[in-house]
């Protein structure tokens, strides 16, 4: 148990490390495959401090309208234009400035000129079109969960895959792609894998099913319980149902079947978790 804890403790600590440095709750969820929800809950409970809306705001001014316009010309020169939100933080989350600093987020410049498009104007760069397939080709994508699985061994899961490809880079100096573009790329991340001829999780015990009834529905919910340590909330079951490939009953089909959200954990937490 006391080892348990110690690694929640190290996340927690990792997580806010790169909170600290800039990340929003939501470029953090993504690094450790959680959502915002859930981070702004793992720093609450470890009594860390979040950013308020105006601490955020102020944070995103701390880049001079210098700083912001020479990352976007780097990132523009380095891609042949400049990529989609989300991939440039993929980018920049790996980089620091001259002094230590992290790069400025794609909501950094949200913040300073209105939106990620008005800050591509204002600095006056081009954005890319289908970024993900001029960024990674599929052999690139599949070479790296190859890389990642050799390395770690097991059954790839995608939050072992983005801890590992953090901070890898491609010999031109691109970064690793995050387990979202591979399973954007393939429809899926069990579809990524398969692709990449490996091994993906076994199904859930109601996998396959494709109507669920209100037991297997309980079911569903009791099995993300167990694997949260909790019971679930409705976003965090609801994108949990939306990775799952089918595996697990949307949320709608969940309250459909067996009422409301309410009623459907205390029938969990009544059954024991």
């Amino acid at each position: 148990m006391a080892k348990a804890g110690d690694d929640r403790d190290r996340r927690a600590r990792a997580m806010y490390e790169l909170y600290e440095q800039g990340a929003t709750l939501e470029e953090v969820g993504i690094c450790f495959a959680l959502t915002r929800e859930r981070v702004r809950q793992i720093f609450r409970d470890a009594g860390l401090h979040t950013r308020s809306v105006g601490e955020a705001s102020r944070l995103a001014k701390t880049y001079s309208e210098q700083e912001l316009s020479d990352c976007l010309r780097f990132v523009e020169e380095a891609f042949a234009g400049v990529p989609g939100r989300s991939e440039y933080d993929a980018f920049a989350r790996a980089r620091r400035l001259a002094d230590g600093r992290a790069w400025p987020t794609g909501r950094a410049y949200a913040h300073r000129y209105g939106s990620w498009r008005s800050a591509l104007q204002a600095v006056g760069v081009r954005q890319t079109r289908k970024t993900r397939a001029k960024m990674y080709s599929n052999e690139e994508i599949i070479r790296c969960l190859q890389t990642a699985n050799g390395t770690l061994g097991g059954v790839l899961s995608h939050a072992a895959y983005d801890q590992f490809a953090r901070g890898q880079r491609f010999a031109d100096g691109r970064p690793w792609p995050t387990w979202q573009v591979s399973a954007n790329r393939f429809g899926a991340w069990s579809q990524a894998l398969r692709q990449a001829g490996l091994s993906a999780n076994p199904p859930s015990p109601v996998a396959g099913r494709r109507r669920f009834d209100e037991k297997s529905c309980i079911e569903a919910v009791r099995s993300v319980a167990r694997a949260l340590g909790k019971a679930p909330t409705v976003r965090e079951y609801s994108e949990l149902a939306r990775r799952s490939d089918g595996s697990l009953p949307s949320l709608a089909t969940v309250r459909n079947r067996c009422g409301s959200w309410a009623q459907v954990v205390e029938e969990i937490e009544r059954r024991g978790g």
